[in-house]
């Protein structure tokens, strides 16, 4: 009895306890100063990889992406164990996520389903895959994940409608947007449906070209030399790219509506869980 209280007082440490404190009440920033406290002292003790990892874990509860993903790469680098080192993959997939960088997070989770691990912790990983594949705009791979996922459950045919339709929904060509906009300034932003920036880009290439030939026709080839090399061909340029940049944006807005249309049909599963 004795040698297992002097064990447990051996163990704990007041800077931790002090931390576990701090984030259960959610001041994270506190949470944080007492688990670099202890590191100060125990920079490579057998509890630092542990440490890291929740300090990793405040920052993300606190919304600072860039340092609870240092944190959590420094205790991976730490850990040994092959649950826990899946256990902080799968927490890095999700800061990841939610800093905007889904190809970081899948990098994370091929990983963790590549290793032998719990089912729970695969299944997780599995997931959050598929949820990484719809951010990524993957449908195909997303929708195999989410098919291995739900084992052909019946709830699983929503999400393949969905998934199907963004597959098969048209797309604009970025190339034919910017062939279109050579020939015809303006006409690629009309073929990708902007057909007020197409009409501008039009009237402003008509108008540029135009004045910069009747300078020339005129004899003022000083004039026309400027027209042409500082403005139209400014223009004109600049409406190739930005055709090419509106049959993008009109593809992504498309994307993220199928995508969206995904998230909540899980949510919707989930609520039912």
């Amino acid at each position: 009895m004795i040698l297992s209280l002097l064990s447990v007082l051996v163990c704990t440490d007041p800077a931790v306890d002090l931390g576990d404190s701090f984030s259960n009440l959610g001041n994270y920033n506190q949470a944080i100063t007492e688990y670099k406290r202890f590191l100060f002292f125990n920079p490579e003790g057998s509890k630092s990889a542990e440490i890291h990892y929740k300090i990793g874990l405040a920052y993300k509860s606190d919304h600072l992406w860039d340092q609870a993903i240092q944190s959590m790469n420094s205790a991976l680098k730490r850990t040994k164990d092959l649950e826990s080192k899946s256990k902080i993959q799968i927490d890095l997939a999700i800061t990841y996520l939610a800093s905007n960088q889904p190809n970081l997070a899948l990098l994370k989770l091929m990983s963790v389903l590549s290793q032998p691990t719990s089912s729970q912790l695969h299944k997780r990983a599995s997931f959050l895959k598929g949820l990484t594949e719809i951010y990524l705009f993957n449908w195909k791979a997303a929708r195999s994940t989410f098919k291995t996922y739900f084992e052909n459950e019946s709830r699983f045919h929503q999400i393949d409608t969905i998934i199907n339709q963004a597959i098969k929904s048209p797309r604009k060509s970025g190339s034919v947007a910017t062939i279109l906009s050579t020939i015809l300034p303006g006409s690629g932003q009309i073929y990708a449906n902007n057909w007020v920036d197409g009409f501008n880009a039009l009237v402003l290439n008509g108008l540029f070209g135009y004045t910069s030939f009747s300078a020339a026709k005129s004899g003022n080839y000083r004039d026309s030399s400027f027209l042409t090399l500082f403005l139209w061909m400014r223009y004109y340029l600049g409406n190739r790219n930005n055709a090419k940049q509106t049959a993008y944006q009109v593809n992504r807005k498309q994307d993220l509506a199928f995508a969206k249309l995904v998230v909540e049909e899980l949510q919707a599963i989930w609520q039912e869980k």
